[in-house]
């Protein structure tokens, strides 16, 4: 939506958290658009949006994650994980990458920290 929108890469998952959605299950939404790898986002000018999505997910994920209780928090941070792993197989086999793979490293070590 944000991709036919020309939107911010956050605004889906921002409002899907806003309505009560658990961080886990947007999460696994997430994974799997990463993982399914459509070629739709393409048809909207930019075939890395998903994947530029999860990597602010992932970002953003740091303030969600902080609140919770031990046991959901190692539950999120291992779907975290999930996720950094799969946008980064996706993102290693397309050219051009680089910046977003840096910056997806960069929220996956912050998020590590919170381990």
């Amino acid at each position: 939506m944000s991709c036919k929108l020309q939107a911010e890469k956050s605004m889906v998952f921002k409002t899907i958290l806003n309505i009560g959605v658990s961080l886990e299950q947007v999460l696994d939404i997430y994974i799997k658009l990463v993982s399914v790898n459509e070629r739709v986002w393409l048809g909207c000018g930019d075939e890395s949006h998903v994947c530029a999505a999860a990597t602010m997910l992932l970002d953003a994920a740091r303030a969600e994650l902080s609140p919770l209780p031990p046991t959901p928090r190692r539950r999120a941070l291992t779907r975290c994980k999930d996720l950094h792993e799969a946008t980064l197989s996706a993102l290693q086999s397309r050219p051009n990458t680089q910046q977003l793979i840096d910056k997806l490293t960069v929220a996956q070590a912050h998020l590590d920290r919170l381990d």
